[in-house]
């Protein structure tokens, strides 16, 4: 019980650990609502800025785990919160996906597409289409 005492915050990968690749990690919400039960905040941190919140919200729930979306760290959110901060306002020229720069846009901020426009990401396509022989839960 110690242990469990000495912290507040659990903070988790995504891609990887809670899910892999198409599938679920099984038992994996029974695990964070137990965490939760015992009082601890679960923190979903994300380097994918492909994937908008409402996929997270809809994976997450999949898990059968709660999701709030001010637990959920994403790059674009880190982003915008540094724009905010240096209080930036010009053009960005931006080599991101379409969800990456439809949120940099929803900010406020003005964004130009780089040299090959829009860049399309479907997740789902990419795991489809990468085989390295990591095991997967489908």
């Amino acid at each position: 019980m110690n242990f469990m005492n000495s912290f507040d915050i659990v903070m988790t990968d995504c891609d990887g650990v809670i899910w892999f690749g198409l599938g679920e990690v099984p038992g994996v919400g029974a695990a964070l609502n137990a965490l939760e039960e015992c009082g601890k905040r679960v923190v979903y941190v994300s380097n994918n800025s492909t994937r908008p919140t409402k996929d997270y919200k809809k994976k997450i729930e999949k898990l059968g785990a709660k999701f709030q979306e001010e637990n959920l760290v994403h790059p674009m959110v880190a982003i915008i919160d540094y724009l905010n901060k240096i209080n930036f306002k010009g053009l960005i020229y931006s080599f991101a996906t379409e969800c990456a720069n439809n949120r940099l846009r929803e900010a406020g901020y003005e964004v130009l597409d780089g040299p090959v426009g829009k860049v399309e990401e479907n997740h789902e396509k990419i795991l489809k289409s990468v085989n390295d022989g990591a095991p997967t839960f489908i």
